[in-house]
């Protein structure tokens, strides 16, 4: 099995390979426990298990490169007693802060750092015109919004909401209906079920 499949089918096993590589004395259990708590989705492993494979020195480079993922899995595994792991500063003020953002270079950076770095491009939420929030997402039209109009864009009647959307493209409505709830595995809501 090459190593590429590897990842893919064991991927959990090859990042505790890596780390266990690294920190030869901090017990299998913590190891796993760290990985566990960090990954919880397959794809995750994955990913995490990839950029690991390809640059294990990350765990003890102190780069602030890769996926905030990593510098995650450096701060559970060294409040597990890990040593030799070396957990990478903010790219910009050099504070060890969980690096949530990326700067335009790459580097990974804190959230203050991304928030100063939002507000001092001028950046605004195109929904709202917010500029002390950092961006969070696309809105339904495609506009850069800040996470509040993002989540409230979120209604509690997603199928209505696609129904909605869909039915401007001269599509039977039962039709529609029937193929959202079989694709979605939901029931229609109320309001829907009336239209």
């Amino acid at each position: 099995m090459t190593a590429s499949a590897r990842t893919a089918v064991d991927s959990q096993a090859v990042i505790g390979e890596l780390v266990a590589a690294v920190e030869p004395d901090l017990p299998p259990e913590i190891v796993q426990a760290a990985i566990a708590q960090l990954v919880r989705a397959k794809a995750a492993a994955v990913r995490l298990a990839r950029v690991l494979d390809g640059d294990p020195s990350l765990l003890t480079s102190g780069r602030a490169e890769g996926p905030a993922s990593v510098e995650r899995l450096i701060r559970l595994l060294q409040e597990g007693g890990a040593v030799h792991v070396v957990r990478p500063p903010c790219a910009l003020c050099g504070n060890l802060a969980p690096l949530t953002n990326t700067h335009y270079s790459g580097l990974r950076i804190c959230s203050s750092c991304g928030n100063y770095r939002t507000r001092a491009k001028g950046w605004s939420c195109r929904a709202c015109g917010n500029g002390e929030t950092p961006r969070y997402g696309l809105d339904r039209f495609g506009r850069e919004v800040c996470r509040y109009c993002f989540k409230s864009d979120c209604t509690e009647a997603p199928v209505a909401d696609l129904l909605s959307h869909l039915s401007g493209l001269g599509l039977d409505n039962a039709l529609l209906k029937t193929v959202i709830t079989e694709v979605t595995g939901e029931q229609m809501s109320r309001t829907s079920r009336a239209s």
